[in-house]
């Protein structure tokens, strides 16, 4: 009996792999192509100029992202792209053991590639593991660790050997790789068949992809205006950064009501404004460092838990979960490597202006995002709670309805487009379409959204 209930123990089911494996892929990517402190510290033991490398990394990530948007479009495909994938990163991360600028160049450019395929890749499992309702405790689970792997490879790298930060972060992939091919959503996948609400979907898209540029601006320019004046405490800056950051997002995964996003963005807005004044006011000192730092880091815990929980919300809404990831990273890569550029081309006293000015904006866009994101969410807990005995609550001549019309009002509902429904039922198309006119007509509306409002008000 003790034996069957240590196996059971160590089992791991397809949603537990899948938050490991989006883990590692994460710690790999924010350790060497996304920015990582690993490359840093590799091109500055090599005298190479690391910011034109970064900067061609997070342009390929980007294409990446964008690519795989295309070609990924259900959960076999990403698996596939992720099985072929993974090796090539081994391959690729593999090169950075040997000093050869040149080939660095290229491996980086094809890992920063695949990094973007990979990451809209897991789109789909991050949809299979992170129940609605566990949805913030899971993401804050799972930055918590990215950071932690990504603080073993920073620490390694520094203090053992840049061949040993190498070593750990293909050991990573490897891990990664070996999950992927164990995880199986042939048999019971969770992914639904809803429609991706086009009208107010893609209005909070585009607001969420701003929101996400915009503070990726901000964290681009103060990566390269902060972080250089505490350089001297290299022994503090390697490792302290994870503490206020993984601290803050225990809190929250440790959070009963988590309800108030919003209000949890705000108070992150707040915090990171005002440690940016802080270290504009303060000398340069370990104290100061503490208190910026701390304050920064937990405000920037608080942010990726929320737009990384948006995202997921938004995949289980949409068909195609690559293209979602593909747009919400994308704004981080364009982000950054715009607060980069912006950084070289402008003064401190300029800087700073535009970071609070970004904030401010910020503020503003929040409550229309907040609006859209809530009736969107609304439609569709609405339509996936909906069931055949409560399409006779339906106002106006709704008891008129046929049997056949309430079915295909149920289905309606529930997400399903013209061609889902044709295909439950085994109609046509253009019937469909028929009896869907004599429902909104029976319910004087002449279209989708005004159906949905009719029965969420």
């Amino acid at each position: 009996m003790k034996s069957k209930s240590k196996l059971r123990f160590f089992t791991l089911d397809n949603r537990r792999m899948s938050i490991i494996l989006i883990s590692l892929l994460g710690a790999w990517i924010v350790s060497l192509p996304y920015e990582g402190q690993l490359l840093y510290i590799i091109a500055k033991n090599y005298s190479m100029e690391s910011e034109t490398i970064l900067d061609i990394s997070l342009a390929m990530q980007v294409f990446g992202l964008i690519l795989g948007g295309v070609i990924v479009r259900k959960i076999e495909t990403a698996k596939k792209v992720l099985i072929i994938a993974l090796p090539v990163s081994i391959l690729c991360s593999v090169t950075f053991l040997f000093p050869s600028y040149m080939v660095w160049t290229i491996t980086l450019t094809v890992c920063a590639a695949i990094a973007g395929i990979c990451i809209t890749s897991t789109g789909y499992f991050i949809k299979n593991s992170i129940l609605p309702e566990n949805r913030f405790r899971t993401v804050a689970e799972i930055l918590i660790i990215i950071n932690v792997i990504k603080l073993i490879i920073s620490v390694m790298t520094l203090y053992a050997s840049t061949q040993a930060g190498v070593a750990f972060t293909v050991l990573v992939l490897a891990a990664a790789w070996y999950l992927v091919s164990k995880i199986d959503y042939s048999h019971g996948n969770t992914i639904t068949a809803r429609e991706f609400d086009k009208k107010t979907g893609y209005k909070a898209l585009f607001l969420l992809f701003l929101f996400i540029a915009i503070i990726a601006v901000d964290f681009g320019i103060m990566t390269q205006t902060v972080n250089p004046k505490y350089d001297s405490f290299g022994w503090l800056t390697s490792w302290y950064w994870i503490l206020p950051y993984a601290g803050t997002a225990l809190i929250i995964r440790r959070m009963k009501n988590t309800d108030n996003r919003s209000g949890m963005l705000y108070i992150s807005i707040g915090l990171l404004g005002f440690g940016y004044i802080l270290f504009m006011l303060l000398d340069y000192t370990i104290g100061s460092y503490l208190i910026v730092n701390t304050i920064m880091m937990s405000a920037w815990a608080i942010y990726d838990i929320f737009w990384w929980s948006i995202l997921a919300e938004m995949l289980d809404m949409a068909k195609n979960s690559a293209k979602i990831l593909s747009i919400g990273f994308s704004a981080i890569m364009i982000g950054v490597l715009a607060g980069k550029l912006i950084t070289d081309n402008l003064m401190d006293s300029s800087l700073s202006i535009l970071v609070l000015a970004a904030m401010f904006i910020i503020l503003f866009i929040l409550p229309v995002l907040h609006r859209f994101l809530s009736i969107m969410i609304k439609r569709s807990d609405f339509a996936a709670d909906y069931d055949e005995k409560k399409i006779l609550n339906l106002p106006a001549d709704a008891a008129s309805f046929s049997d056949r019309e309430k079915e295909i009002a149920v289905l309606l509902l529930k997400g399903r487009t013209c061609k889902l429904i044709a295909a439950d039922l085994g109609l046509s198309e253009n019937t469909v379409k028929t009896h869907i006119k004599n429902v909104y007509a029976k319910l004087r509306v002449k279209k989708k959204s005004e159906f949905f409002n009719l029965l969420i008000k």
